[in-house]
Formats: C-alpha cells, structure tokens, sequence
C-alpha cells in the first residue's frame, strides 16, 4: 500500500498538478478500496455509511447552523495501522452535512490544526466571503476561527476541504461529505 501510495505521490501528481485536484477523490477512493476498511477517527460511533452527521443546533426549519473544528485526531486506516490525520470534529472524513435547497447555512469554524485552513465548499455557488479559497478569504491562521454563511442553491453531492495548500490536507484526511436535497424532488420521486 504504501508503495503504491508513493508512486502516486512521487511520479503521478507531479505531471498531473494542474488536474490533481479532480483526482484527489479518485485517489482517496482508490486507497479506500485496497485497504479495504474505511478510514475512520478511533472514537466514530455508528451512523449512515459510518459517517457521522453535522449537528443542527438551530431550531429554525430554513436555517443549518453547526460548527466545525480543524483538528489533528489518531485515524484507524485499518489492520491496526493509526495514523495522525487533520480532521473536522475528530473524523475522517468529516461529519456529512444533509442541506435542503434554499436553506441558510451557517458554519462556525475553529482551526485548532498546526497550520493555517480554510473550508471551501466544493461546487457549491455562493460569495466570495464564504467560498474559502486563497483568493477570495485569508486562511483562518492557527487558533482562530472564522464563520460561513450561505444560501444552498440547487441539489446535488458536494465535498468541502481546505484551499490553503489544497491538497496536503486533503491527502491527510481534511475534507467531508454534502448531500443537497430538493424538497420538491421528493414528490416526484413517490408519485405515480
């Protein structure tokens, strides 16, 4: 495995920087099927897919108010392997965020990580103050925190992770999961 791991490091990625981006996931996928046991943060409780889920703490139906840590964790990689990974909450990948088309979300972020981060929201469209990436926000430096707030605007499954040195963090196990549903979908799906 880590043969393999370091050919795709040292002799793929250096070729391909430009268009690495879009193969990190093929990456990250390809080093989850050979391994053959998920990565996971060691205290990751049982959930869908043994995500965890992003908690809401808002009562209001049209907003998703939660809060994100960047944070160092140990990772079972499997075969009794840990590693150290950067994280969201302590897991890899991090909590899954479940949005609804047109809901405010709002995201309280910390960088507790040795190294400065930012979250980018992966095809989602929304302002520059919350898209995360070098350009349009500073990184959030080591012990600061820093707050997103957007509108979803259409369905679909997205990731987030860090544009600041994009893909070191990512490679360690900083990004996680977003599932945008359309209210209106539903029906269509369960009428006949």
């Amino acid at each position: 495995m880590k043969v393999a791991l370091n050919w795709i490091r040292t002799r793929l990625l250096p070729y391909m920087w430009p268009a690495s981006f879009a193969v990190v996931p093929l990456i990250l996928l390809a080093v989850l099927i050979f391994n053959q046991t998920p990565p996971r943060a060691i205290d990751e409780g049982p959930g869908p897919g043994n995500l965890r889920e992003a908690v809401n703490f808002s009562a209001n139906p049209k907003k998703f108010e939660t809060a994100l840590v960047a944070m160092e964790a140990p990772v079972d990689l499997g075969n009794g392997v840990i590693a150290t990974a950067l994280t969201f909450n302590g897991t890899v990948p991090g909590p899954l965020f479940r949005l609804k088309v047109g809901e405010q979300v709002t995201v309280h972020f910390t960088n507790n990580l040795p190294i400065p981060a930012s979250i980018h929201w992966h095809g989602i469209e929304l302002t520059n103050r919350s898209d995360g990436t070098g350009i349009t926000q500073d990184a959030v430096p080591v012990g600061g925190t820093y707050t997103y707030d957007f509108i979803v605007p259409r369905p679909g499954v997205y990731f987030y992770h860090s544009h600041i040195a994009p893909t070191n963090p990512s490679f360690k196990g900083f990004y996680g999961t977003i599932i945008v549903e359309d209210p209106t979908e539903q029906a269509l799906k369960t009428s006949k």
